[in-house]
């Protein structure tokens, strides 16, 4: 099957969970084509692997966005499908060893056509969600808000430890009005069964709030402290 990462920042309580990272698998510049030749593995010290795939920014280069509790050696990355990545002039295997990489410096990376750079960016102790859709996209989802998709969940504490693995009977739909309408969304989401998920109480539906309107990123921290 193949996997769509959806990395999620959670931190608050009130059943919300915050902070979206989304890698999205689609577009048409040759840098997005680029990021959807390249998957990165993630393996925690509980032997669980989750893949990670490259977000282009609006300059064009490719980011690689970590959780708290990776460590660069545990991180390996491949190319998919045919051709050749090259990074700083040396060509990716099969299961490259990330320990040699250094967060926050960029690196150049080309596919024979083209060139941009990538890096790598850790978030702070926080803990991160994982989405993989059945279908290893968005697009059904984000072609109506009403759509709605099964997917495996899977969430982890900052330190690594596994909170939640899904069965596979989860789901995924869009959430908002307005907010549907911008690039970075919002999405419902619906657990097979209610379960507390990081202290915050149990529940069964859960949303992912994009918070796209808000540009200082302290709506939450003003009201909810």
């Amino acid at each position: 099957m193949k996997k769509y990462s959806l990395i999620v920042i959670l931190s608050i309580p009130m059943l919300l969970l915050i902070s979206v990272f989304l890698y999205l698998d689609g577009g048409v510049e040759l840098s997005q084509q680029l990021a959807k030749k390249l998957t990165f593995t993630l393996s925690t010290e509980e032997g669980i692997n989750t893949t990670i795939r490259c977000w282009e920014d609006e300059n064009g280069e490719l980011v690689v966005f970590l959780p708290s509790y990776t460590k660069l050696g545990a991180l390996t990355m491949e190319p998919c499908g045919s051709g050749h990545i090259k990074l700083n002039g040396a060509e990716i295997k099969r299961k490259t060893d990330c320990s040699q990489f250094e967060l926050n410096k960029k690196y150049s990376i080309s596919d024979g056509s083209d060139e941009t750079t990538i890096r790598f960016i850790q978030s702070a102790n926080v803990a991160t969600m994982f989405v993989e859709t059945e279908t290893g996209t968005m697009d059904y989802i984000h072609k109506d808000k009403a759509h709605k998709e099964n997917a495996e969940i899977q969430i982890f504490a900052e330190n690594g430890a596994l909170e939640y693995r899904g069965d596979g009977l989860d789901q995924i739909r869009g959430h908002g009005n307005s907010t549907w309408t911008l690039d970075k969304k919002a999405y419902n989401v619906y657990l097979s069964n209610e379960t507390d998920l990081l202290h915050m109480g149990r529940g069964s539906k859960w949303v992912l709030l994009s918070n796209g309107y808000d540009s200082a990123c302290l709506c939450n921290k003003v009201i909810l402290d």
